[in-house]
């Protein structure tokens, strides 16, 4: 039986790793343009890209991941003088690029522009931290959080000033290649928006090991090594309410900033629902559900009343046509 609902209403979501391109793979760029122009050409509403990479973890639900950035426009600036072009993409050689356009970058005095003084301004909240965990990461030659110095994985503020005064350039890097990611999300926004296209934030969970949990670790349920208790990252209601919304507030209000349609479905796995009268916190214990004492409709509210935009559940309430481009390797076929 054929639907009688009209395409308009539909959306397509792109894996972008999985899209072959002349650099590697796809990027926020000409990569992701073309996925527009096709959605405009069926008459399409809405985009999500899955900006996740098997390769390249991503380490902050606020961070981009900087594997997706395109080259070519920092190479049209002049930031990068080498190649670009490999049919075998390498996530050091991509680091390795974003290096040089950096230090191009900091010789140019790019570093001290409004833009990217403004950007550092407005993402407060998690770039210095971002920043700092990326840098001691690499200090530490890529160990896991868990295997790092006390002090550190502590968050000792007065050891972590002495580190960050040694760490310095390679901070700057991490938080400079994110103004990079979403300069060229808010460009492929606007390329959306100008076909009446709207981007769908793909949403990523906080995970064991990352920035989220290692900078606001009272605010889930783990332990002193930053382990969680139970098979999943918890997020704990279980007291200062107050404190606990003010982390999903920024979250939503960074989500809205950079993409026309955020999707709740990052409240699934706390039991919040815009549908339920009160939110469901899992334990450890699967059989045991608490009922806590968080109505579903007074944390909507206090999210809606701290950001603006268009806060969708499209868990429930769109149809995304799920689609993955496999690359294909035998390039003599098809």
């Amino acid at each position: 039986m054929k639907s009688n609902r009209s395409f308009s209403e539909l959306g397509i979501r792109v894996s972008l790793a999985s899209i072959p391109n002349e650099t590697g793979i796809g990027n926020l760029g000409t990569t992701a343009k073309k996925v527009v122009d096709l959605a405009e050409s069926v008459n399409l509403k809405y985009v999500q890209f899955d900006t996740t990479c098997e390769s390249f973890s991503n380490w902050s639900v606020f961070a981009g991941n900087p594997v997706f950035i395109d080259l070519k426009p920092l190479s049209d600036a002049g930031l990068i003088k080498r190649s670009l072009y490999s049919t075998d993409f390498q996530i050091q050689t991509h680091m390795d690029l974003l290096k040089e356009a950096y230090g191009r970058a900091i010789r140019g005095g790019l570093l001290c522009s409004p833009n990217y003084i403004d950007f550092k301004k407005q993402n407060s909240y998690w770039i210095y931290n971002y920043g700092f965990f990326m840098a001691y990461r690499d200090a530490y030659k890529g160990k896991s959080v868990y295997d790092w110095d006390k002090s550190i994985r502590d968050r000792d503020l007065r050891f972590m000033d002495i580190v960050r005064t040694l760490l310095n350039d390679s901070i700057e890097f991490y938080m400079y290649i994110q103004y990079l990611y979403f300069s060229q999300l808010a460009e492929l926004r606007k390329y959306a928006n100008e076909r009446r296209i709207k981007l769908i934030e793909f949403p990523i969970q906080p995970s064991e090991g990352t920035v989220d949990i290692w900078a606001h670790r009272k605010l889930f349920k783990v332990d002193d090594n930053l382990r969680n208790k139970g098979d999943l990252i918890l997020f704990d209601f279980s007291s200062n309410f107050e404190i606990r919304l003010q982390w999903w507030i920024e979250r939503i209000k960074h989500s809205v900033a950079v993409f026309d349609v955020v999707d709740m479905s990052i409240l699934e796995p706390w039991g919040i629902s815009s549908d339920s009268i009160y939110g469901c916190i899992f334990t450890s214990d699967v059989e045991e559900i608490l009922k806590a004492a968080i109505p579903t409709a007074i944390f909507m509210e206090c999210v809606q009343e701290a950001v603006t935009g268009d806060i969708l559940n499209l868990f429930e309430k769109e149809e995304i046509l799920d689609i993955h481009l496999i690359r294909c390797e035998n390039k003599s076929e098809g």
